[in-house]
């Protein structure tokens, strides 16, 4: 496992600040009463001082979360290099009005244009090729590069 942005994690020297902020000012929430003398009868329970904390703690595991999430943690399953020796060719192909010629008979009688074959023929000699590279360049009116 790496991370793709490590030094996101330096965010989290945020939260030094921000736990010594809330420790010692004590930004939970509170409730302003004008006498605050009837509620300290009150005995205080174990889950009223964890609730009092919770809402802060789930805040920082969230900025936590994130900053993880900056970070962009990558799960590697293993390099292979393949070495491999192939060709780089390049193809020429005709796309003018003379290629809609019906010069070819199909194994149906039917009648195939010369773009179609070479289509066919340019499908199988592609799918042959395993390690070449290959580009194509086409003409018709214009050239492009493929």
């Amino acid at each position: 496992m790496q991370l793709a942005y490590p030094y996101m994690l330096l965010l989290m020297f945020v939260f030094i600040p921000l736990l010594y902020f809330y420790q010692r000012r004590g930004i939970y929430g509170k409730i302003v009463l004008p006498s605050v003398t009837p509620l300290r009868k009150i005995p205080v329970s174990w889950h009223s001082r964890f609730l009092r904390h919770l809402l802060f703690v789930l805040r920082v595991l969230a900025l936590v979360a994130i900053i993880i999430a900056l970070a962009r943690p990558q799960l590697l399953k293993g390099i292979r290099i393949k070495e491999t020796e192939g060709l780089d060719l390049m193809l020429l192909i005709d796309t003018s009005a003379s290629m809609r010629a019906l010069d070819f008979v199909a194994n149906d009688n039917s009648r195939k244009n010369r773009l179609a074959v070479v289509k066919e023929v340019i499908t199988d000699f592609i799918n042959a090729r395993h390690d070449d590279r290959i580009g194509m360049i086409v003409f018709g009116e214009q050239a492009f590069i493929q």
